[in-house]
């Protein structure tokens, strides 16, 4: 345990030393990102066949509850490369399944409760040293025609990541040929979408660790790695694995320590670098015993705690042959499995939430985020009105009388995080989401 320990210690320290240098574009934006998930098995599943893509994998409820219990960044593996033409000037083809899900589904409700969106493009043709430099051309026109697609989205919440997990078949030098040439396409129509690139060995820490940061003129890359060790404990049992059961897992042991090791010369390279990393996929079978399961989790999320890594969790809802943490793969409070939702963080929804209608047309809070002072306006002229704010653990943590139709309320000794803000007047309650930076 002092061994864990000390990776932790010597992470904080990184940490602090990379705080003290002035903040790039990506530094600040991937500051947002805190706590996610991956909605997976959906717009990347082509093994579905005529069933791709299934138009209620995730229902836009679904997606809403994710928020509510503090889910601020959503990752969107897609098969980009599967939807784009493979002759010149190599064009998405727009109308299909996929791009109607994106555009009616995740882009409305990112926007609604102001999420950050990480598209990605999953499970394309394999890169490989022998045939890279043939494959420029095409992903470039790819990257482009999507880039002009989605420019007039905020560039604060939607990012591009290049490309997910390229493996071994390919060395990091020869990637660095290909994703570099990605981003100089990207910055030639779009000189401040936040850009997501990762390292081979399938986004691999260690990988990530030895390879050198990309040119961009506005420093505005994220840099990301998966984690899966140990493998066969995580993996162990799926149909499609051939991984046999058994495999446990405790923390501390032998294999957290690896595992804060390994995160911590991800943090030193960062440090470096100056660049920022975030977690961008990890996660555990559900075929795993259950203490095994919950020390698993409990060790990655104090490895990313203590080194300030931003996480997002692959497939939190498939109980079936998956990762799931949901019982059932019912997307509820109640068939959360405890020790993720208290490892995770994840908010307890107050009671009077799902009794009370979207206050959007009632009343507006901005800005939102906000550092200090918020502003609590109201439709309407009141004579007086009770604002009252819930930590993301339903606890009341301050109230304020409420006198005009325009009020502004600080927030600046509470601390960063997830709340509710319940309005009441005239026999009415109304609630909004509020998030305080700092």
């Amino acid at each position: 345990m002092k061994r864990i320990r000390s990776f932790a210690a010597l992470g904080m320290l990184l940490c602090l030393s990379t705080q003290l240098s002035a903040q790039s574009t990506a530094w600040t934006r991937m500051s947002a990102m805190d706590k996610g998930i991956n909605l997976s098995n959906w717009l990347e599943a082509r093994w579905l066949g005529t069933g791709y893509p299934n138009p209620t994998e995730y229902l836009r409820g679904e997606l809403e509850t994710l928020v509510q219990m503090g889910f601020r960044t959503i990752r969107v593996p897609v098969v980009f490369e599967w939807v784009t033409d493979d002759k010149p000037p190599y064009t998405a083809i727009t109308d299909n399944a996929p791009f109607a899900i994106i555009d009616s589904v995740i882009i409305p409700v990112a926007e609604k409760y102001g999420l950050i969106v990480i598209l990605d493009n999953h499970h394309g043709r394999e890169l490989t040293d022998a045939s890279h430099l043939g494959d420029i051309p095409r992903l470039c026109g790819m990257w482009a025609f999507l880039t002009e697609k989605y420019r007039a989205l905020p560039h604060d919440r939607f990012f591009f990541e290049l490309r997910n997990e390229p493996t071994l078949e390919i060395s990091n030098e020869n990637l660095h040929v290909v994703q570099q040439a990605i981003i100089d396409t990207i910055r030639a129509h779009d000189a401040d979408r936040t850009l997501v690139v990762g390292a081979n060995w399938w986004n691999g820490g260690a990988s990530l660790a030895q390879s050198l940061p990309y040119r961009d003129a506005r420093d505005n890359i994220i840099y990301t790695f998966h984690n899966y060790d140990p493998f066969t404990f995580t993996h162990q049992g799926f149909s499609w694995s051939g991984i046999p059961l058994g495999a446990t897992f405790a923390y501390p042991s032998p294999e957290a320590e690896s595992i804060f090791a390994l995160f911590s010369s991800v943090r030193a390279w960062s440090d470096t670098h100056d660049k920022p990393v975030f977690l961008g996929e990890f996660g555990v079978s559900w075929f795993a015993d259950a203490a095994s399961r919950c020390a698993y989790i409990r060790c990655l999320m104090d490895a990313c705690d203590s080194l300030r890594f931003p996480w997002l969790y692959w497939d939190v809802k498939h109980a079936d042959d998956a990762f799931g943490i949901f019982r059932g793969g019912a997307v509820r409070a109640d068939s959360l499995i405890p020790c993720f939702r208290d490892a995770m963080g994840i908010a307890v929804i107050p009671t009077f939430v799902s009794d009370i209608p979207d206050a959007e047309e009632m009343f507006r809070v901005f800005p939102n985020p906000t550092a200090g002072t918020v502003t609590v306006s109201m439709n309407a002229p009141v004579s007086e009105a009770t604002c009252t704010l819930f930590d993301a653990m339903g606890s009341g943590v301050m109230t304020t009388r409420l006198t005009s139709q325009h009020t502004a309320v600080s927030v600046a000794r509470l601390p960063a995080g997830w709340y509710w803000l319940l309005l009441e007047h005239g026999g009415t309650r109304n609630v909004q989401a509020l998030t305080i930076r700092r």
